[in-house]
């Protein structure tokens, strides 16, 4: 008769144990997985936490979204309020104008009048320059000094007026002396002598503050 009960493996060890209880059950579960792992430590302890930093912190939870420009307008004043003012109060503000160097009279500015003593300097060089320029010295300091002082401008206009009319006399002597076949230019001679005697006595009288008048001139220029 053959015996049909299973095979006793032969690799079970000689010490195992014999009192194994008899009432174990027999409803264990067949379908436990057959990947897991068989290197699990059993020796892990119950209250085990895990091992981190003790300066560790926790990562930022993220923001909802970008960050709104500020309002417009102006910003808010800094804290404890503003810097109080200097003892003795702000320096006052500069004098309005063109200032110049201390000790130095400030430049002219345009449309200020001039002092009286600037205005017969310089209509001594508007006679004293018609020696060099003739009509256009009285004619430059007449338009640049226009209403910078009467008197300045009376005897710029007054210069060039004489001048002008002493151009036009110039004209004639030549046309004269070339009709007479050169006599008529003997009388640039004492023309040239009264031009001359005419403007230095000129700028004599306006030194002085006179309104002088030149003989013999037409007043082109009112």
């Amino acid at each position: 008769m053959t015996d049909n009960s299973p095979e006793k493996p032969s690799d079970v060890p000689s010490d195992a144990p014999s009192d194994l209880p008899s009432d174990l059950p027999s409803d264990v579960p067949s379908d436990v997985p057959s990947d897991v792992p068989s290197d699990v430590p059993s020796d892990v302890p119950s209250d085990a936490t895990t091992d981190l930093p003790s300066d560790a912190t926790p990562p930022a939870a993220p923001s909802a979204g970008p960050v709104p420009p500020p309002a417009p307008g102006y910003a808010p004043p800094p804290t404890g309020g503003y810097a109080p003012p200097p003892t003795g109060g702000y320096p006052p503000p500069p004098a309005p104008g063109f200032g110049g160097p201390q000790g130095y009279p400030p430049p002219y500015a345009p449309g200020t009048l001039l002092s009286p003593s600037d205005q017969r300097t310089w209509a001594v060089v508007a006679h004293l320059g018609t020696l060099i320029a003739s009509i256009l010295t009285p004619l430059i300091i007449w338009l640049v000094f226009k209403g910078r002082g009467a008197f300045l401008e009376d005897q710029a206009k007054e210069s060039l007026n004489f001048q002008i009319t002493a151009t036009i006399a110039a004209i004639v002597l030549s046309i004269v002396g070339v009709i007479t076949f050169g006599i008529g230019f003997f009388l640039f001679l004492p023309f040239g002598l009264a031009w001359l005697v005419f403007i230095i006595i000129a700028a004599v009288q306006s030194s002085q503050g006179v309104l002088y008048r030149y003989p013999l001139t037409y007043r082109f220029i009112k």
